[in-house]
């Protein structure tokens, strides 16, 4: 493919797909990432696109446009496998917990199952809080400096409030497992430290992740498989080795 027939169709696969990362053009063009970030560059300065994240956007597609499609299309994906994660995750509950729930769309399928729960559910996410239904028990969303792009409140305020808590159990998502070494990945830093801070505090740690974060690399590690007291996934490969120090609950995989 020459190269201006390839920078055509990275702009109409933007136009299709906000979210696109460089690898992600790479795999599906069948070319290096080198050569992505060179087309970058050249669409960068005829101003057809903005850099943005490992990836790029369309200039007339704001940060704020761009989470929400990217959010949106995350929340389309593997649902089944996720509402049945969630419901087998949701067991652990009790009456008068104080919980934590991170900002992940597979977290996020636990909230339809909490409307009848008295408990306390502490959140740093706008959007855990937009699709959280009323319900019996009570809210307490966490203040702080906004990332726009994590939909997180985040810094030294926010980390000082999470650290006065104590937490009977804390449900955290993903956006990579790395089943050779049992590292979990995050994609930035300010949710990363987040999810290590609820951690400390929480006495148990529950990981909630559907088959198509496994066997993967991201960009920030923040804990390891074992460090977590359950895992609830719809993943079919090997976890044998983690299941000394960690429960691994395996659900049907609904979406196939």
């Amino acid at each position: 493919m020459l190269q201006t027939q390839r920078q055509i169709e990275i702009l109409n696969k933007l136009k299709e797909n906000p979210a696109l990362t460089t690898k992600q053009l790479a795999q599906e063009l069948k070319v290096s990432e080198m050569t992505i970030r060179r087309d970058f560059n050249d669409l960068v300065q005829q101003g057809l696109i903005i850099r943005e994240h490992g990836g790029a956007m369309l200039p007339h597609q704001t940060i704020n446009q761009f989470t929400d499609q990217m959010m949106e299309k995350k929340l389309r994906l593997n649902v089944g496998s996720k509402e049945a994660i969630a419901k087998a995750a949701c067991e652990l509950i009790k009456e008068g917990d104080c919980v934590l729930i991170d900002s992940g769309t597979t977290t996020l399928a636990l909230l339809p199952y909490l409307h009848n729960k008295k408990i306390t559910i502490v959140l740093y996410s706008d959007l855990t809080l937009r699709n959280l239904p009323k319900f019996a028990g009570d809210v307490i969303l966490l203040g702080g400096s906004y990332n726009f792009d994590a939909r997180i409140t985040y810094g030294p305020i926010c980390l000082s409030t999470l650290q006065r808590f104590n937490f009977d159990i804390c449900f955290l998502s993903c956006i990579a497992i790395n089943t050779e070494n049992g590292a979990v990945f995050t994609a930035e830093m300010a949710s990363a430290q987040l999810k290590e801070s609820s951690m400390s505090r929480s006495n148990q740690k529950v990981l909630m992740s559907d088959y198509s974060k496994f066997d993967q690399n991201g960009f920030y590690h923040f804990a390891q498989i074992d460090d977590f007291d359950y895992i609830f996934t719809d993943y079919s490969g090997d976890l044998e080795k983690f299941k000394e120090r960690t429960t691994v609950v395996v659900v049907d995989r609904k979406d196939k």
